[in-house]
């Protein structure tokens, strides 16, 4: 809930978070982390996304389309 409140009505003590969130964040020891998260996210999303694909297929019983798709 506060999380929410914070996105939808944000304040002074918002802001000062957030430069406190991003000073913490520009740190030469956490811009690897900075620059891993979306990669992350990423390749999560994308692996989700073939293995839901690949389900759709094997449920029609196109098994062979799914080797295909792999290798393209």
């Amino acid at each position: 809930m506060c999380v929410f409140k914070t996105i939808l009505c944000p304040d002074r003590r918002t802001f000062a978070n957030m430069e406190h969130f991003i000073e913490i964040l520009s740190k030469p020891d956490n811009i690897p982390i900075a620059f891993m998260a979306p990669l992350v996210i990423f390749f999560v999303w994308l692996a989700i996304s073939q293995g839901l694909r690949h389900d759709k297929l094997s449920k029609e019983g196109k098994q062979d389309a799914i080797y295909d798709e792999m290798i393209r």
